[in-house]
């Protein structure tokens, strides 16, 4: 997609690199699958076909194509309330923003019990059929602790499905960092608000800067602030914002593929979660979040600086008057 857009050099640095090659290869992780199916469905949505009929029909795929990327893996799953701020009409908004979040949610439904009835029954069933069950290992004592946290974590959400899907899906937790909340926030703020709610509303208000950037350059930025403002590392996500880090790759962009690629090349894969790597990855993503918003960026600061000029003026003038 990079290479048909005639990114060439970008396309030549995301083929090139150890990162994707590693997390998808090696770590057997699927999140470019999901990416993959992420930005196809951007590119779908910046209408590239000739007729009317064409870019309509493309542009509903896209949409859809987006809800089964969620599916996949829910990075994008904050890509579809960046669509309220695109310049359209709200109809357009409002189903671009629910259409995939259906798709993702209705996903689940398989799982949830709703389509079977009996989904309790045969759970129940199959764990009374093991051979040595949690009630068993309760009563050993060197295991007392472990099959208790098992069963709570394991077994209890399976007899009910649905909080067992919000247990492990919404409320799941990575291992927690903070780096962006810890580096850049005032010490008040992080402890009031929780990590997670400061996350969504950066990225929100990411897709709110970005408004005005073509469907395919804002799956980019959201890569780019996904990494760098997310509460929570794992290893695999340094597979997200490769794409983004290609086309935005000088001087910042390129750094995070030599630094994060060689450090796994050499299979020193945990390496890249040591806190010191990790505030270097992502101050080169908020240098590439900068090449790619700076216009936005600068409108901004000139604003600020203009109304901050025209408030000490009229003060000025006020004081002169007295």
């Amino acid at each position: 997609m990079l290479w048909r857009r005639k990114l060439f050099a970008p396309a030549l640095i995301f083929t090139m690199s150890n990162i994707s090659i590693h997390i998808s290869g090696f770590h057997n992780q699927f999140d470019n699958l999901a990416i993959l199916a992420a930005f196809a469905a951007l590119a779908l949505l910046d209408g590239s076909s000739k007729t009317e009929h064409e870019k309509h029909a493309g542009y509903w795929c896209g949409v859809a194509l987006l809800g089964i990327s969620i599916t996949i893996k829910h990075i994008f799953v904050f890509m579809p309330f960046w669509f309220l701020f695109r310049q359209m009409a709200w109809k357009r908004r409002i189903l671009c923003c629910a259409i995939p979040l259906m798709i993702f949610l209705g996903s689940f439904a398989p799982y949830s019990g709703i389509l079977d009835m009996d989904l309790h029954k045969k759970v129940v069933h199959a764990i009374s059929r093991t051979n040595l069950t949690c009630s068993e290992l309760v009563q050993l004592p060197f295991h007392r602790k472990a099959a208790g946290q098992y069963y709570r974590e394991n077994i209890e959400p399976l007899k009910h499905p649905l909080i067992g899907i919000a247990k492990n899906v919404f409320l799941y937790r990575s291992m927690p960092t903070d780096d962006f909340n810890r580096c850049f926030l005032p010490k008040m703020i992080v402890r009031v608000i929780p990590s997670t709610l400061l996350f969504a509303m950066l990225m929100v208000g990411l897709g709110f800067f970005s408004r005005k950037a073509s469907c395919f350059t804002s799956g980019l930025i959201y890569t780019l602030g996904l990494f760098a403002f997310t509460p929570a590392m794992a290893m695999q996500y340094y597979a997200i914002p490769c794409a983004a880090a290609a086309v935005f790759w000088w001087p910042f962009g390129i750094a995070y593929h030599v630094v994060a690629g060689t450090l796994l090349f050499f299979q020193y894969g945990f390496t890249v979660l040591r806190p010191e790597v990790r505030i270097f990855a992502m101050l080169m993503m908020l240098g590439c979040l900068y090449k790619a918003l700076r216009t936005e960026i600068i409108a901004i600061c000139r604003t600020g600086i203009g109304y901050l000029t025209s408030r000490f003026r009229s003060k000025r003038s006020v004081q002169k008057h007295k």
